[in-house]
């Protein structure tokens, strides 16, 4: 009896949803009585724990155990929505179907090179508005898996450049975001589109080869041949898989699913084209907003919520911008020099003053304190800029107090201490990154005869014993630094490209890289194991902001701005109203 019956004898139409819920909690759990899950993540974990006794036990050589467990979670998670007290919270019998005819792609052959998830590819349709789909590739194999997606018919509709291709690391999960461009009217209903997915095992010549090429057109005609070698040799076997293109009406509740909740989508598409390169990105602690510097001097303040764009300041080249919270202010860095100064609620009368011979590359807010830091593209200074707590925009610039010199290349990154806010990082060009207090002049340097190329990015590790740093250089590698014995703990590899961002995420414990190789790749911040790899298709990846509210990431890239969870792999218990499923 649904507790609406109970309580006041409505019979609503979602009773028998609520039924289906119970019966479903009674199968999977084993037990006659309709069971309570008051302490959800623990029950449900001894539940799977005893589906997966028994399926190991019982399950046919070759049929995925983790797919089966897969589908109890995603059954356990859709049952508990049919049995929402709230009667409006319950999905309706179709979300239901949908859900579970889905979890039947999640079952695959062990002899597969690659489980590809969905195969039905939903395009949500919005006249001239771009739509998008996921795509995840896992690889069960110990060595490395290429893949190669082709469009036979349509590649025009697609704003993703076909073909696609890349290499999906061992034990890891690669995950595509497919966009098509932007359509007047939807594609007849018995259209029979589908991309095609090509996968092949990569031999240690053939991953050398790939590694050595020099651009993406060199890349392209080397899959190429390697997948007409594997279609012509008897001994390579290659796994085709059809994804079929669904043109599918915009769900009716927008704001639950943005991201196409109920596919398990986790990413989603802020802006493309018309967002320009982003070179920065930032968001406010508090509030609603990100930050984003454009290539051509764009500034722009955007709502992350309603993804439309605040205000904008095009009238000086800034290059980057950070949100100065306790004063409701933007800092900006523009290419001649100089510091520019915003209130956030709009850009009437800011302040500036030049504080460099050169281009402004990184600025670095304090915490709590009135400091920002400076550094430049020409002169290889940082700068401490500090700001009266009772200054106003019309009483001049600010004062320098402090310049740290020693750096013998562009600086290309300054980060604060989370720890201990009184010392902050740099990277440069020249090969080093260097460890500074706020009140001294003298510095500890690490790296100085052990890297001969640039680094680009440098963010601090909390770990459980002591600090670490994780930095990204231009020979496609990010590194592990224990701050201790001053040593590289740790090589993290597999980029194609510049590594361009590094970010350590401490809530999550994961460790997040990106590159002008177009890729995120995101790694276990204790094991340093890469878990997901992801594949924007918005070109190089220019810097990542992370939103604590929404437990997600910013993207900026050179062609759109993007946000996504950072648990890719995990299931996780639906929101309220709302049914999610995230692989």
């Amino acid at each position: 009896m649904a507790p609406e019956y109970i309580n006041i004898g409505v019979i609503s139409n979602k009773h028998d949803i609520f039924c289906l819920g119970v019966i479903m909690l009674e199968m999977i759990t084993g037990h006659k009585d309709y069971p309570e899950f008051e302490t959800q993540k623990d029950s449900i974990e001894l539940v799977v724990g005893m589906w997966r006794k028994r399926l190991q036990q019982e399950t046919s050589k070759g049929r995925s155990v983790e797919g089966y467990c897969r589908q109890v979670m995603a059954c356990i998670l859709i049952a508990l929505k049919c049995v929402d007290f709230d009667r409006h919270d319950r999905p309706d019998i179709g979300e239901v179907a949908r859900a579970l005819d889905e979890t039947e792609t999640w079952i695959h052959d062990d002899s597969d090179l690659l489980d590809v998830h969905p195969t039905d590819l939903r395009f949500a349709f919005k006249p001239k508005k771009h739509a998008s789909c996921l795509v995840q590739l896992h690889n069960k194999q110990d060595d490395l898996v290429a893949f190669r997606i082709m469009c036979h018919k349509s590649p025009k509709r697609y704003h993703t450049s076909l073909p696609l291709h890349g290499m999906v690391p061992p034990r890891c999960t690669y995950t595509l975001a497919l966009m098509t461009s932007k359509q007047l009217k939807p594609p007849p209903s018995d259209s029979d589109e589908a991309l095609v997915l090509w996968s092949v095992a990569v031999s240690h010549s053939q991953e050398l080869q790939l590694k050595i090429l020099s651009n993406q057109a060199s890349a392209s005609r080397e899959y190429e041949n390697m997948f007409r070698k594997a279609q012509e040799s008897a001994d390579d076997e290659m796994q085709e898989v059809t994804l079929k293109c669904i043109s599918a009406p915009p769900p009716a509740d927008e704001e639950a699913t943005s991201s196409d909740q109920l596919s398990g989508q986790k990413i989603e598409i802020i802006a493309t084209l018309n967002a320009h390169k982003v070179s920065s990105v930032q968001v406010h602690p508090t509030e609603p907003w990100i930050l984003t510097t454009h290539e051509g001097g764009n500034l722009r303040r955007w709502n992350y919520k309603t993804t439309e764009v605040l205000n904008s300041f095009e009238d000086e080249a800034v290059y980057i911008a950070k949100f100065i919270p306790q004063e409701e202010w933007i800092v900006a860095g523009d290419g001649n020099g100089w510091i520019h100064v915003f209130s956030c609620d709009g850009y009437q009368d800011p302040t500036s003053f030049e504080a460099h011979d050169g281009h402004i590359m990184s600025l670095a807010v304090h915490p709590t304190d009135s400091y920002v830091l400076s550094s430049s593209h020409d002169d290889h200074l940082i700068k401490l800029w500090h700001w009266d707590m009772h200054w106003d925009f019309k009483k001049g610039p600010w004062a320098c107090t402090r310049t740290f010199e020693g750096h013998t290349d562009r600086v290309s990154q300054l980060v604060f201490n989370r720890e201990d806010p009184g010392c902050f990082a740099s990277a440069s060009w020249d090969g080093t990154v260097k460890i500074w207090s706020l009140n001294s002049d003298v510095c500890k340097t690490i790296m100085s005869d052990t890297h001969q190329d640039g680094l680009l990015c440098v963010d601090f590790i909390t770990g459980a014993d002591h600090q670490h740093l994780i930095t990204g250089s231009k020979d496609q590698t990010a590194q592990i630094w224990d701050l201790e014995i001053h040593r590289r703990r740790e090589y993290l590899q597999g980029h194609t490209d510049h590594v361009s961002v590094v970010y350590y995420q401490p809530d999550h414990q994961k460790l997040i890289t990106g590159s002008l190789d177009g890729t995120i790749r995101i790694w276990d911040a204790t094991t340093y194991r890469l878990e997901n790899v992801i594949a924007l298709n918005l070109g190089a990846v220019s810097d990542v902001g992370y939103i604590e509210e929404l437990q997600r990431i910013i993207v900026g890239c050179y062609q759109g701005i993007a946000m996504m969870e950072i648990n890719f792999h995990e299931l996780s218990i639906a929101s309220k109203g709302r049914m999610q499923i995230m692989p």
